[in-house]
């Protein structure tokens, strides 16, 4: 090949290179120009939301603004003056749940004592609760027991008053009276058990024997001359109902009564 034709051959290449590097450049130009414009775009688009955005929000004028305020801060006070009377609701219904309670334990209480014709206990019982001047339920109580003492009558004769006296209870018979007792012959003769005196009660009851207390009959006093003396009291019943005294002998525990089925220990409490 000639040196002639070889140089041609080199110009051509080096023209066809400039032509792709041309190519090039101008496509990268396009390009970038092409990003810019779809950027350029993006901002405009964001703009004119904002501004619209702006333009549906109404600007308020400071009247209006302090008026809003005013409407938002009273809306929180009533809430909290809601929220407060709740609360206060709540509380009042617990105490008078609490009360209610309380003057039901109190009743129950009370009528007990009444039930034993103790009035005079049963009434203080109530007057001692706090307020029962205002409550139906207390003074309803304190005025059916106040009929019920004025009813009774006096007992005229202290002196003849049934006396009922048990020796120590038996609770277990099979050993009281089964093989191994030591005296089953004397136990039977002269002891009760617990479901007999249970019966012998609930017998005396029913007949209208009602049981007081030894210090219900007569008190100690001192006199003018600086003796103790005993004093016969009042015994004030229903209608119709005789007192009697119950007492138990020999409040103690024989060795020789040990494993025979009797209570083996006196609990107080």
């Amino acid at each position: 090949m000639s040196r002639k034709k070889i140089i041609i051959i080199i110009v051509e290449l080096v023209v066809i290179a400039g032509l792709f590097a041309a190519i090039a450049t101008g496509g990268f130009k396009k390009g970038k120009a092409s990003g810019n414009g779809q950027a350029s775009g993006s901002q405009t688009v964001s703009t004119e939301k904002k501004k619209k955005a702006e333009e549906a929000t109404p600007t308020m004028t400071p009247e209006e603004a302090e008026a809003r305020k005013k409407a938002e801060e009273e809306e929180a006070s009533e809430r909290a003056r809601a929220e407060a009377e709740e609360k206060e609701r709540l509380e009042r219904e617990e105490a008078e749940a609490k009360k209610a309670a309380a003057i039901d334990e109190l009743l129950e209480s009370s009528g007990i004592k009444a039930a034993m014709y103790d009035y005079d206990a049963a009434i203080e019982e109530v007057k001692a609760f706090e307020g029962y001047e205002s409550d139906e339920r207390l003074t309803a109580a304190i005025a059916s027991y106040e009929e019920q003492k004025a009813a009774c009558v006096k007992w005229e004769d202290n002196t003849a008053i049934s006396h009922l006296f048990v020796h120590s209870l038996i609770v277990d018979t099979s050993r009281a009276f089964g093989k191994g007792s030591s005296q089953p012959v004397g136990y039977n003769r002269y002891m009760t058990t617990v479901d007999e005196f249970n019966r012998i009660l609930e017998q005396m009851y029913a007949r209208g024997y009602v049981l007081i207390s030894v210090h219900d009959m007569a008190e100690r006093v001192i006199n003018s001359n600086g003796e103790e003396v005993l004093v016969k009291k009042d015994i004030m019943l229903p209608e119709g109902k005789t007192p009697f005294v119950l007492s138990q002998d020999d409040v103690n525990y024989y060795l020789y009564m040990e494993g025979d089925g009797f209570a083996e220990r006196l609990v107080v409490g």
